[in-house]
């Protein structure tokens, strides 16, 4: 079983807080980092559910590789909050669900 390294909220600062997307490891907030900066920069053409696919592709793989919190509520509001500020659309956390 692979060991991740927990994020230890209370001694963060709330930029720190934000960034980690209420993922549980620092590992997991990389991944959804990395898949959030990845979504930010897709071409503006592409539609909502064409957006929606690629991202539920992104958090199935970091599901798989240990980080199912990817799929909380609070986890899945910040992944949608980043991009509709990025991006100016408006999206749904109910499209991102397993």
């Amino acid at each position: 079983m692979t060991k991740f390294t927990e994020l230890n909220y209370s001694g963060m600062t709330i930029e720190e807080i934000n960034a980690s997307f209420g993922m549980f490891s620092v590992e997991g907030a990389k991944e959804v980092k990395e898949l959030v900066e990845s979504v930010k920069t897709l071409p503006v053409s592409m539609t909502d559910e064409e957006l929606y696919k690629v991202l539920k592709h992104g958090m199935k793989g970091i599901s798989k590789i240990g980080h199912g919190e990817v799929y909380d509520t609070e986890v899945r509001q910040r992944i949608i909050g980043e991009i509709e500020r990025a991006t100016k659309r408006e999206l749904s956390i109910f499209e991102i669900y397993k």
